[in-house]
């Protein structure tokens, strides 16, 4: 019930709404019935499945705005024997042979956006400059072939069931992803996009409640597919995962090792000027998106529906929705 001591009172009057009730539902499709049937006036977190049938039914306004999360392909840079996840080449390639529009959209029926860098559009740190890598098979089996990976001299052109070679060794590795319905149809599309460029790429599907503990913390890994949030982290910080301070105990997964770019999240890490700390964050998200460290998948979206009943909607920037 409104609280009669708000000072907001003074300039625009009362609330037009003398209370507010939430009611829970065990399924998304209970809550959007009792949403139809004028029960309740909004559903939080529509799922793309039902998307169609909200935005089919009269009289509902549908509010979207960017989760505070990005699906992220890490790269383990730290082993031997996969020693090509260094070579820059080879990761632009990898981002350059992957249909990311194509998963978004057949996948999660477009409730999905490309990602562009490592901090979240709508942030204050965030680079307007960036575009985001568009899907390019050919050039990424042109970057490839300069990095030294080639197919063996019997393999014919255009045959996708040859692997790429380099002084005798193969560029296969491990893709470790949690063991969903959708994660293992995500997993298909980006073992079809890879295995067409000549890498030999094998999925290992794991209890999603393992990820984190049992390969991401002790790097038991080769690639891993995982979703990172900033879900309550205001602050656009990239520091835990991305300096080289942090590659053996932190949050840098990768490995990932430049001192340009440590220098630069380090830099913004100490100052307290958002200005010069926006300036050094935006020449991060440069080199972030030229060094390609990881693959940055896409941003899910929020969509939040609400009867045109209800006046004075906004959806803002998420930290937590």
């Amino acid at each position: 019930t409104p609280n009669p001591n708000y000072y907001g009172y003074e300039a625009p009057g009362q609330p037009f709404l003398a209370s507010v009730e939430f009611r829970y539902y065990d399924q998304a499709e209970q809550a959007l019935q009792a949403l139809q049937t004028g029960e309740v006036t909004g559903m939080a977190n529509v799922p793309p499945n039902l998307l169609p049938t909200v935005l089919n039914t009269p009289n509902l306004n549908v509010f979207t705005a960017r989760q505070p999360s990005y699906d992220i392909i890490f790269f383990n840079q730290t082993r031997e024997e996969l020693n090509f996840f260094q070579d820059k080449k080879v990761r632009q390639a990898l981002m350059a042979g992957l249909n990311r529009q194509y998963i978004i959209n057949t996948l999660f029926n477009g409730q999905a956006l490309l990602a562009t860098g490592p901090i979240l559009p709508g942030s204050w740190a965030y680079s307007n400059n960036l575009q985001p890598i568009i899907y390019d098979p050919e050039r990424a089996a042109d970057l490839l072939t300069e990095a030294g990976w080639r197919y063996p001299a019997e393999a014919l052109p255009g045959t996708a069931s040859y692997v790429r070679q380099k002084d005798e060794r193969v560029l296969a590795f491990t893709l470790t992803m949690p063991d969903t319905p959708q994660h293992r149809a995500i997993g298909a599309i980006i073992l079809e996009n890879w295995n067409a460029l000549g890498i030999q790429v094998e999925l290992t599907l794991v209890p999603p409640a393992d990820i984190q503990s049992d390969y991401l913390v002790t790097r038991e890994f080769e690639a891993l597919y995982t979703t990172f949030t900033y879900l309550g982290m205001p602050d656009p910080d990239p520091y835990p995962l991305w300096h080289q301070t942090q590659a053996e105990s932190g949050q840098n997964y990768s490995g990932f090792a430049n001192t340009g770019i440590s220098e630069l999240i380090e830099q913004a890490r100490v100052n307290n000027s958002i200005a010069d700390r926006r300036g050094l964050y935006i020449a991060f998200q440069a080199r972030f998106t030229d060094e390609t460290p990881a693959i940055l998948l896409w941003y899910p979206v929020y969509n939040y529906v609400v009867s045109d009943r209800v006046r004075g909607v906004r959806v803002g920037q998420f930290t937590d929705p």
